[in-house]
């Protein structure tokens, strides 16, 4: 999630140029919870079928491809590979499932709703792919959220969230609490984070937006205590350089402001 720039007013006009320079330079991390690499088994041709077995791995080859060029950032080529997987074999959810998760990080968000909805119509046709249905629709949730569409997101979150075959419902009820957020309802925003971080204390994400809703609210000191949760929560934590800003601005709100600036240069340090 791309955090909102919010404007700091420490007092000192010296001070104040130092943590607005601080702050500044340090740019906002992307904090998505969406899941690139699904455990999909892809079923073997079935009899009668266009496609044949070695139709069906050579597209799996080519989504595997897809899925390293993705890890060595190289988008484009990702999308290549993913394109020719599916024009191999056009069922394979994995694919598609993909495919939506890359148009999504480009931001083009219709055609990862094209791609993750496929993805979904192909798994309801699978019961042994429960659990890759459930995290396919909490990607659709999160991509709805960026198009803007919250209530369709909510339920997708809360679908997703109540499965029972979901391996990390807590990745669900982070990003309904996200939704919610983004609708100003910040007691149903709390309820579903914490639920995620009752779920998966680790879950460094969502101690963050659990910080970002007191934040909103302007209820600072809660709002420190969740930003270093996020940072504490977990040993990779530690470069979540968006809760280092955010810790950071709610401290200067607390006229804390040797902590604040020390906050600001971590987050510069991992920059950029």
């Amino acid at each position: 999630w791309l955090a909102r720039r919010l404007p700091l007013r420490p007092a000192g006009t010296l001070r104040r140029a130092r943590l607005t320079g601080a702050t500044r330079a340090c740019r906002s991390a992307c904090w998505l919870t969406v899941v690139a690499g699904l455990l999909i088994t892809i079923p073997a041709a079935a009899c009668g079928s266009a496609y044949t077995q070695e139709d069906v791995e050579r597209s799996r080859r080519e989504q595997r491809l897809a899925s390293a060029l993705h890890e060595e950032g190289n988008i484009p080529g990702a999308l290549s590979s993913v394109d020719r997987a599916l024009s191999i074999y056009p069922d394979n959810a994995e694919a598609h499932v993909l495919r939506g998760f890359l148009y999504s990080e480009r931001g083009d968000f219709g055609q990862a709703e094209r791609s993750i909805t496929r993805a979904i119509q192909l798994l309801e046709q699978r019961p042994e792919a429960a659990t890759a249905l459930a995290e396919a629709k909490n990607m659709l949730g999160v991509v709805r959220v960026n198009q803007r569409r919250y209530d369709e997101a909510i339920a997708l979150f809360r679908e997703s969230a109540a499965d029972i075959h979901n391996a990390a419902p807590f990745h669900a009820w982070g990003n309904l609490g996200r939704a919610y957020t983004e609708k100003h309802d910040y007691a149903s925003a709390h309820e579903a984070l914490a639920t995620a971080v009752r779920l998966q204390p680790r879950f460094c994400v969502g101690h963050f937006l659990i910080g970002k809703v007191y934040f909103a609210q302007d209820d600072f000191a809660h709002a420190e205590q969740a930003f270093t949760s996020a940072l504490e929560a977990d040993a990779r934590c530690v470069t979540f350089q968006d809760a280092w800003r955010l810790r950071g601005e709610t401290r200067a709100r607390l006229e804390h402001r040797e902590d604040a600036l020390a906050d600001f240069q971590r987050c510069v340090e991992l920059g950029p």
